[in-house]
């Protein structure tokens, strides 16, 4: 924290278990950098991408689909990855 008492610096939540459940940045309360967050067993990622201001920007990857932000919206094309065991109907 600043000395304000603002979040500044890298922040991580942990699940109850001890894992990481989210790593992020701050800057004077503000998330600002990359983003992380992992499953219960703390090494599968789930999210992963960066803020710009406490937005969304840039590259993404949400679950198996990368795509991008840009001030927190999505934009342009996702890849969406079906997991092997998913059959098309």
């Amino acid at each position: 924290k600043n000395s304000n008492g603002q979040k500044h610096g890298k922040y991580i939540l942990y699940y109850e278990n001890g894992n990481p459940n989210e790593v992020s940045n701050f800057i004077n309360g503000v998330l600002n950098g990359k983003y992380v967050q992992y499953d219960t067993d703390g090494t599968t990622i789930l999210y992963e991408g960066s803020y710009v201001n406490a937005k969304r920007s840039g590259i993404w990857k949400i679950g198996e689909s990368t795509g991008s932000f840009k001030d927190g919206i999505q934009t342009g094309l996702w890849k969406f990855t079906l997991p092997k065991s998913a059959t098309l109907i």
